[in-house]
């Protein structure tokens, strides 16, 4: 379980490895994509990924916030954009960026970036369900590339097979508060036409009623996962000690 668990939790630098999924084929949720203006540009620069919250602009500036995984406190980045298009405030948003140079992609810190790319994650309100046995699962398949929690969020990456309008479903077992480690079930659907290919789902899920629960040292994550390099499902991830 540990040796799954090291694992799930991937750190940032890892999840970079995932950016080239997300070059080539991105569900309608796509801002947009910038470019280096020249070779010159980005060298001695950390090009990294992460889920974060947009918080609105601010001195004609877009302003991204999330968790720092080590002490819990928020870190801030401002973009270097001015004019930012379907995208809300508070919107949760798969964010790939440069940080300034000198500062690693371990460091956490507030700090001024260079916006590579943005993506609008989908998400779902967490209700209440039931168990299900693995096969019973509905829904498609995700081939998953990455999960973690961040904060009070549950965060995936995955690609699947399909045309349009994706949705997810997420739900939890309530007895399974008072064992300690909370049964979650995700379920993704969407049309497969004609149309449908490999695309991109990152995903980001507000789990907080569960994960802030002094009941709670850790969740078991269910859902169809086709990508057997991460193992069977479910998932386990437990809170940091």
């Amino acid at each position: 379980i540990r040796d799954r668990f090291n694992y799930i939790l991937l750190s940032m630098k890892k999840i970079i490895s995932t950016l080239a999924i997300f070059i080539c084929a991105l569900i309608p949720a796509v801002m947009f994509t910038s470019c280096l203006d020249n070779d010159d540009e980005g060298k001695n620069q950390i090009l990294t990924s992460n889920f974060v919250t947009y918080e609105g602009m601010r001195g004609g500036k877009p302003v991204f916030t999330y968790v720092n995984p080590k002490t819990q406190a928020t870190v801030t980045l401002t973009g270097d954009l001015t004019d930012l298009k379907n995208v809300n405030e508070g919107d949760r948003c798969f964010l790939t960026y440069y940080l300034p140079a000198g500062i690693p992609d371990d460091a956490f810190t507030d700090s001024q970036i260079k916006i590579m790319q943005l993506v609008v994650a989908l998400t779902a309100r967490i209700e209440e369900g039931q168990a299900m046995q693995e096969n019973d699962i509905p829904g498609l398949d995700l081939n998953l590339r990455t999960m973690y929690v961040n904060g009070y969020y549950l965060n995936l990456l995955a690609t699947s097979y399909f045309g349009d309008k994706p949705e997810f479903k997420i739900t939890y077992v309530p007895e399974s508060i008072e064992t300690g480690t909370a049964e979650i079930y995700i379920i993704f659907n969407a049309q497969t036409n004609d149309a449908a290919r490999d695309l991109d789902v990152p995903a980001s899920f507000n789990i907080a009623a569960i994960w802030n629960n002094p009941n709670v040292t850790a969740i078991n994550v269910h859902l169809r996962n086709s990508n057997s390099a991460l193992g069977r499902s479910p998932f386990l991830i437990k809170k940091a000690n």
